[in-house]
């Protein structure tokens, strides 16, 4: 959430956090994928709906031979798997890591948020320091073991920063204000957004970088073009949720395999259909929504 609305007070439009935050509030409602997905995995756990595609095949593997459908055990994926799993229970560095080392530096951002105002840079600097200081005193980690981490987190984040001043370089506000003025009714926009970003997120997930080209552009050109920000900015948001749950390639697809123990391959596939039912019916309320708010 607060990343969200890190984007949109960067909107010309927007005077402060605390607007900035109303507007995301207002937009809560309006995430469709997200409530329909949650609705319909509750559901399904629930066992209200079918089983159907390559998930019917996986219970009836796991009901009459009892296995597991895309098990790694065997397989590279669980040499890699292992090998990125490196906990040493006999290590005497690592034998007494408790879950406070990863709620504490959460706790420590949220209090670094509140007491600088909401300032993202200062508030994740000091859980840095906070977080490298918790695990070196604790011998966890050794203070460069920790600023190899930091590094390699920046270098992972490269790819989103080049497609960031791409998209800022090749004027984007304009491209995006002429394309929204050239839809004749605006109340189609949600419904076009969702569509869109939820194609772009399905070929290659890029939920972050979409919010960070998309949002603040969008907060000055929707006022412009007559539409519903809050639903506009609902419909965006959806995309990004849309693409993390159905790219194969999402990060959330990988972390969702590898808790499983099982391909990431066929972790995509036997939840492609609800993701893609989930997708359906959210693109069906953002058409109508745009003509109802």
């Amino acid at each position: 959430g607060y990343f969200i609305i890190y984007q949109i007070v960067e909107a010309d439009n927007v005077a402060d956090k605390a607007q900035a935050t109303d507007i995301f509030i207002q937009s809560i409602p309006f995430m469709f994928y997200a409530i329909v997905a949650i609705v319909l995995a509750l559901l399904f756990a629930a066992g209200k709906i079918p089983i159907i595609g390559p998930m019917k095949k996986a219970y009836r593997m796991m009901k009459e031979k009892g296995i597991q459908m895309g098990d790694i055990k065997g397989s590279d994926e669980e040499a890699d798997a292992d090998e990125e799993e490196d906990f040493d229970e006999n290590n005497e560095r690592t034998k007494h890591v408790s879950v406070l080392n990863l709620i504490l530096p959460l706790v420590c951002i949220v209090i670094a948020l509140l007491a600088t105002g909401l300032n993202c840079f200062t508030a994740f600097a000091i859980a840095v320091i906070f977080t490298g200081f918790l695990y070196v005193m604790q011998g966890l980690q050794t203070i460069s073991e920790y600023v190899q981490c930091i590094v390699d987190g920046f270098i992972d984040m490269v790819d989103m920063v080049i497609i960031l001043m791409l998209g800022y370089a090749m004027g984007m506000e304009d491209f995006v204000s002429a394309v929204c003025g050239a839809i004749p009714v605006a109340s189609l926009l949600p419904f076009i957004f969702f569509v869109f970003f939820s194609c772009s997120e399905y070929l290659f997930s890029l939920n972050y970088t979409l919010y960070q080209i998309a949002i603040p552009v969008m907060m000055v050109v929707l006022p412009g073009v007559g539409a519903n920000v809050p639903l506009c900015l609902g419909a965006i948001i959806s995309a990004g949720l849309f693409g993390a749950n159905a790219c194969v390639v999402s990060d959330l697809g990988v972390v969702s395999a590898r808790a499983c123990r099982v391909t990431i391959y066929d972790q995509y596939r036997t939840s492609q259909p609800y993701v893609l039912i989930a997708g359906a019916i959210s693109a069906a309320l953002y058409l109508a929504a745009g003509f109802i708010f």
